[in-house]
């Protein structure tokens, strides 16, 4: 026999993060669930603790890396689908590297476990115009971040634009290198206080050769 149930729609808003975020929800037949998107729109500044606070409160998720805590949501986007189980968080916000903030977006996927809900933490971040993707340690103390970039970039990619954007300032007077860039790797360690020194490993693998320009 078909499935005999009760499709609908509304619109609506609810509170995450400190702030209102506004949703709609849709149910589209019996054999799905609700789904409920919406955003905050930009403008709103909201701190990262503050959502993490709120998911530990109301989803008791605990493993959110805690390096994130000082970031500053720029916008926030919720996407919850109650057939598949799903939960998405995405976040438009700065990453600092030693000073200097990059364009990040952040998705934070929770899935159901026994007792409570865990995170996965996941992103982009862009780089003199190269999109990487970040990866975090499962380890909620863990102060290091991985970005990785993959694919030939349309025309050649200048070294110290790339160097530069990732806050290394001691290049001297060194010769600008253009290189065809096909994959490439940092690893960012945040300092532990504020007194410590953050450290990075950067890694290119390059096609095509050297273009040095006076």
């Amino acid at each position: 026999e078909p499935a005999i149930g009760m499709g609908g729609r509304f619109v609506g808003s609810f509170a995450i993060g400190g702030v209102d975020v506004a949703i709609r929800a849709e149910h589209a037949s019996a054999s799905t669930g609700w789904r409920f998107e919406g955003s905050t729109g930009p403008g709103q500044e909201i701190p990262f603790g503050e959502l993490i606070r709120d998911l530990e409160l109301r989803m008791g998720v605990t493993d959110i890396p805690e390096q994130l805590n000082d970031l500053t949501i720029e916008n926030l986007h919720v996407a919850i689908d109650t057939s598949a189980k799903s939960f998405l968080v995405s976040v438009a916000t700065k990453l600092p590297v030693d000073g200097t903030e990059l364009d990040a977006v952040l998705t934070i996927d929770l899935k159901r476990s026994a007792e409570n809900y865990r995170s996965y933490v996941s992103g982009t971040v862009t780089v003199a115009g190269l999109r990487f993707d970040l990866i975090f340690s499962q380890d909620k103390t863990a102060t290091v971040f991985l970005g990785a970039y993959h694919g030939l970039a349309d025309g050649g990619v200048s070294v110290s634009a790339l160097l530069g954007a990732l806050g290394v300032a001691e290049l001297g007077e060194a010769p600008s290198v253009e290189i065809d860039l096909r994959d490439a790797l940092f690893v960012y360690e945040n300092p532990a206080t504020a007194e410590g020194t953050a450290r990075a490993l950067f890694a290119v693998d390059i096609g095509g050769g050297l273009n040095l320009s006076n």
